[in-house]
């Protein structure tokens, strides 16, 4: 696939930032901060989190915790409940770790240099970019979906983001594309531009300021495009929860690393089918009810099925066998859950 030509780069720098400053009506709480601290929150809270969402915990979490200081110094577990309900928690555990290396290697201060930021947790070549770019106006191409989807239509392109030769190609591209001296407005511009024209499914073209030069546009062929690989089916898995409490208090584990979930807290937990589990001791269970109530929640690469089995306080020594603790019920909103968990305590009455 060929690069593009220099009058085409200049065309689509003019066309693209020209609308920006002059169209653009998209507004969000940290669009042209340069504070590298509320980019960076901004960047890891919309991973995988649409901005109509990400907003209310971008506020939440700046209120809490106004500096980089502030939230490296804070309780995890509050910050564990702050970022409950936006999912894959291991942001937010890489949130926790970048913070406290900032102020523990870099005197609290963010770093500016591209190669220094991608060795942080949770900062991939993206993040990186955005932060350089919007924080201290870097040269660098900040590329996500949106940007890719854009160059792909725009060229027509046969390239897949599906592999590594893919990738390549777009940030290529992109970063031949990038407005040196505006890149923080450029980016700004393209992924605002993918977020609200150029969107996946029936792109506003008519409004678009690249329809004169989108291949993709003459050929009618934009709903190809970016060339996508085939999803492999979503993994089902059956949790069945038994739930535990008395009036006053509810037995929970904390997850381990190492699978989903991780630092969360659930009830005691048996994975299976999706019929009744080999309960451990028949002691403890034979007086319950075996009809569960039954939750889904859809992961990226997996479906779970949630069984909530409730029951009364098995005793001491069977929660110091499984690795529960006895929490009183009007602690718990301090502590972070799965989404299923979450609303099953809440519909419950224990929330």
């Amino acid at each position: 696939m060929k690069l593009l030509l220099t009058n085409e780069i200049v065309r689509f720098r003019k066309q693209l930032l020209y609308w920006h400053k002059h169209h653009n009506q998209r507004s969000m709480p940290w669009k042209g901060i340069r504070n590298p601290y509320y980019i960076w929150l901004s960047e890891i809270i919309l991973q995988q989190t649409r901005v109509e969402q990400g907003m209310a915990y971008y506020e939440r979490f700046i209120w809490r915790f106004p500096t980089l200081v502030d939230l490296a110094q804070a309780d995890e577990a509050v910050v564990f409940n702050l970022w409950q309900g936006l999912g894959y928690y291991s942001r937010c555990r890489n949130l926790i770790k970048t913070a406290k290396i900032i102020v523990s290697e870099h005197a609290g201060v963010f770093p500016s240099q591209l190669e220094v930021l991608r060795t942080l947790p949770g900062i991939g070549d993206y993040t990186a970019a955005a932060i350089a770019s919007f924080a201290f106006k870097a040269p660098y191409a900040a590329v996500d979906g949106n940007v890719i989807r854009i160059i792909s239509r725009f060229m027509a392109s046969s390239e897949t983001p599906a592999n590594q030769a893919g990738k390549k190609f777009y940030h290529k591209i992109a970063q031949q594309l990038v407005a040196p001296k505006a890149s923080n407005q450029f980016n700004q511009a393209m992924m605002d531009l993918g977020a609200t024209i150029c969107t996946p499914y029936q792109p506003q073209c008519d409004r678009c300021p690249l329809q004169p030069d989108c291949r993709a546009y003459k050929t009618e062929t934009t709903g190809v495009f970016p060339i996508k690989k085939k999803k492999n089916p979503l993994k089902h898995r059956h949790f069945h929860f038994g739930v535990f409490s008395n009036q006053t208090h509810i037995a929970l584990t904390k997850r381990k690393t190492g699978d989903i979930w991780a630092d969360l807290y659930t009830p005691w937990m048996v994975e299976g089918n999706d019929s009744l589990p080999a309960w451990p001791t028949n002691r403890v269970f034979s007086q319950e009810s075996i009809n569960p109530i039954i939750a889904k929640q859809v992961l990226s690469h997996q479906k779970i099925f949630g069984y909530f089995y409730s029951f009364t306080h098995p005793g001491k020594p069977f929660l110091t066998q499984h690795g529960l603790i006895w929490v009183p019920k009007n602690k718990l909103s301090s502590l972070a859950f799965p989404r299923m968990v979450l609303v099953f305590l809440k519909n419950s009455g224990y929330l």
